[in-house]
């Protein structure tokens, strides 16, 4: 059973781009927040989020670094997560109300799709 947990464990992280394969062994990805490419922090970001539910920034923040296999939550992390929160409202991935977050929710009439008829030349 240890066995199969640490197993789960490092292939999240390697799901998650902490943890990469090279030459047969596992390698950190990044030393730190900065040398991780910011479109995969965005994912990440939003992958570390509940589903639907609201969540205060800071919450969302100290989540994310964990997530990404960070102990602690220091001011290099803090200041990028905010800015990937910031990009991902920008992008309208993400919505606000007042101190709280949370992934973009479509409502039905924006995922609805356009129906095209065929027309036949003749």
């Amino acid at each position: 059973m240890f066995r199969a947990e640490i197993d789960g464990v490092l292939r999240n992280a390697v799901e998650r781009g902490i943890l990469e394969c090279s030459n047969d062994s596992l390698e950190l990805s990044a030393h730190s927040i900065a040398e991780y490419d910011r479109d995969h922090l965005k994912t990440q970001f939003l992958a570390s989020l509940p589903r639907s539910d609201w969540i205060e920034r800071e919450d969302a923040i100290r989540g994310f670094a964990r997530w990404m296999g960070f102990r602690r939550t220091g001011s290099a992390i803090d200041e990028t997560a905010r800015s990937l929160i910031n990009g991902l409202l920008r992008d309208n991935r993400l919505e606000r109300t007042g101190s709280k977050i949370r992934r973009f929710v479509r409502t039905n009439t924006e995922t609805d799709s356009l129906v095209v008829i065929p027309v036949h030349a003749d």
